[in-house]
């Protein structure tokens, strides 16, 4: 998901969301090759014309290759079902989209939605039940793998389910500030440090001036309080991918500091002795041959001997 520096996937009035480079958008289309289904909320598809579908033909040829469905179920998660029937992603019919509400839907809504969505499910009283709605996903859909691409209401709502297993996030070069622009993680948030998801850093690569970042959730809140291993809470085969927005080069791997031991100094001293042993050799056998080189080499310059460029090869394996 693209975020800014401050932590921002859009401004406070929702008038800019999309500000990543075409590297994070040909990223987020990577990243929908290899999932069962992409999901978001109703203010995602309402306020930005998206399909939520594959892309163009190169990657409805990776998801083929990855034994995949040539297009990726779409799903629309809406607590009260107020999804706009004449939004972008219902122009284009490639694929099935289904949506998921609850009961506070009224019947009005509901009778629009089954107009132009595959499936209307409900998934819940007040709040969408996401540990059980996935499991019918799984078993009426085929689902193991599955995608969403925000937003901070609907991610959060994921990450208190414990249902998390990756964070694909993209950092862009810009503020945005106010403190009622939305985040990657909206809603009531946890209390206090004890209670947050726990991630650990997977990748980190550099494009430009935006880096790309993926993180394991190691340990998620469940309801209660009570913290588990996200490996309990979201077994392999209902598995779900959280992933934040999208990108043509491969990005920059950022270099790590590199690591010596005893070894890669012992490996070196003998590099070091063997250059200084055929240094001197070279200078002895080429003593007598000084004169004649320094004719050749003209007036005023300085010629060059082995010695040289052996004792050059001694810094390169210093150094």
């Amino acid at each position: 998901m693209a975020m800014t520096a401050d932590g921002k996937i859009a401004t406070a009035n929702r008038a800019v969301s999309t500000f990543g480079s075409g590297r994070d958008r040909d990223h987020l289309l990577e990243m929908r090759a290899t999932a069962d289904a992409v999901m978001a909320g109703a203010r995602t598809v309402d306020l930005n014309r998206v399909n939520l579908g594959p892309g163009p033909a190169k990657y409805r040829r990776l998801r083929l290759k990855h034994g995949l469905a040539e297009s990726n179920l779409r799903i629309i998660a809406s607590r009260s079902g107020t999804v706009n029937p004449n939004a972008e992603v219902f122009k284009r019919r490639f694929s099935p989209i289904l949506i998921l509400t609850t009961r506070r839907a009224s019947q009005r809504s509901l009778k629009k939605l089954r107009a132009v969505a595959d499936k209307v499910s409900i998934c819940g009283e007040n709040e969408i039940n996401f540990r059980r709605t996935l499991g019918w996903l799984r078993q009426a859909w085929g689902v193991k793998r599955l995608l969403c691409e925000g937003g901070g209401e609907l991610n959060a709502a994921l990450f208190r389910a414990g249902l998390v297993d990756e964070v694909h996030l993209t950092v862009c070069p810009k503020i945005f500030g106010g403190r009622e622009a939305p985040t990657i993680a909206d809603g009531v948030g946890a209390a206090d440090l004890a209670n947050a998801t726990q991630l650990k850093l997977k990748s980190a690569k550099r494009h430009g001036n935006e880096l790309f970042l993926v993180y394991r959730v190691t340990k998620a809140m469940q309801a209660g309080g009570r913290r588990s291993p996200t490996s309990n809470l979201c077994p392999p085969t209902s598995g779900l991918m959280l992933s934040f927005h999208p990108p043509r080069e491969e990005p920059e791997q950022i270099r790590q500091p590199v690591q010596v031991n005893d070894n890669f100094w012992i490996v070196k001293l003998i590099g070091l002795l063997q250059c200084a042993h055929a240094a001197f050799r070279a200078a002895a056998n080429g003593a007598r041959h000084v004169e004649r080189r320094r004719v050749h080499a003209g007036a005023g310059s300085r010629p060059t001997f082995v010695s040289d460029v052996l004792l050059f090869n001694f810094v390169d394996q210093l150094f």
